[in-house]
């Protein structure tokens, strides 16, 4: 006799009433499936309700808002916000801010080429009806400063954050970073998809093809803001305060002209946040940078409460300098 016949027995015996057991569990579960929620992978904070937008894509109701909520134009204009202070759009997602003071005009972020920013100095010199001399170049971080040559002029000055070339270096590239930030930015900018239908990109903040093949005139800043502080300095004749404003990059600050009550920064004064987890599959970003600059911000509050800042519609408040920032955000994006 086979001494192995019996545990073989037992092995199917086990295997039937496992089966049995199942199946009973699976009739009895059935009978709920009509009362049950359907099963979804997704989070259960998201709607799955889809509209369709002009160009035929099928997307969410939020995302055909985002043109007029980012203020991305579908013709490129140079917009007047405020006297003597300037919103170029209409060139995708990256804006350009122009600020005309006492000693030059001051250029926020130059454009993702240098044939944009040639555009839009263009489209600004137009609308003035006269040329202008650029003093000054502020960048809100190394994302927006390909098109710095045609902003230049004898004498401008080119500020930025202290580690903003090392970022720019660092993300460029034939390199394992450099290809793997290139291809997330393939996806979430919609690179490939078609101009209309339903896997058309639902709004003007996509890039084309020809976004990896522009020419690039970015030149490192000559003059640096330190990591972390709020600043006070006087460009150009304007006084400019200068505040961190951690984003997606380090390097990220945001420009508070307190004689006019503006700020001006890319990060996006609406009602959300990016997410610690990218929405592209990439690596996830810190959240102890978040809480970090969260406290640094209370602080902050704390140690300026006494000299508030007025806000965009001349209210003064406890909340100081940084929150003075916060709040002209949302009426300045």
């Amino acid at each position: 006799m086979n001494p192995r016949k019996p545990s073989i027995i037992l092995l199917l015996a086990a295997c039937a009433l496992g089966a049995s057991l199942t199946a009973n569990a699976a009739d009895a579960a059935s009978g709920n499936r009509e009362s049950a929620p359907p099963a979804s992978w997704h989070n259960q904070s998201l709607g799955t309700e889809t509209v369709t937008g002009p160009n035929g894509a099928i997307t969410t109701a939020t995302a055909l808002t985002a043109n007029e909520r980012m203020g991305a134009t579908e013709r490129t204009i140079a917009e007047p916000v405020a006297p003597g202070v300037y919103a170029l759009r209409g060139w995708g997602i990256a804006h350009s801010s122009a600020i005309g003071a006492a000693n030059g005009w001051i250029i926020v972020d130059t454009g993702d080429s240098t044939q944009t920013a040639a555009e839009m100095r263009e489209t600004l010199e137009r609308a003035l009806g006269r040329k202008i001399n650029v003093a000054a170049i502020l960048l809100t971080d190394w994302h927006y400063a390909d098109g710095t040559a045609a902003w230049l002029d004898e004498g401008t000055e080119i500020w930025g954050h202290e580690h903003l070339d090392h970022n720019r270096r660092a993300a460029g590239g034939v390199s394992v970073m450099g290809g793997y930030l290139n291809s997330r930015a393939t996806a979430q900018f919609g690179v490939f998809h078609p101009a209309t239908g339903p896997d058309a990109f639902p709004n003007a903040l996509s890039f084309t093809p020809d976004k990896f093949l522009v020419v690039s005139s970015y030149q490192p800043p000559t003059k640096l803001f330190p990591d972390g502080q709020v600043i006070d300095l006087v460009i150009a004749g304007e006084p400019i305060q200068v505040a961190p404003m951690r984003t997606d990059t380090t390097d990220s600050v945001a420009f508070y002209f307190p004689q006019r009550r503006l700020m001006v920064t890319n990060f996006l004064v609406i009602d959300t946040i990016f997410n610690i987890y990218t929405l592209r599959g990439g690596a996830f970003r810190n959240p102890e940078i978040l809480v970090d600059d969260a406290l640094g911000r209370v602080q902050e509050r704390r140690d300026t409460a006494g000299h508030p800042q007025p806000d965009a519609a001349g209210r003064r408040g406890g909340a100081g300098r940084a929150g003075a920032l916060r709040r002209l955000g949302a009426d300045h994006p």
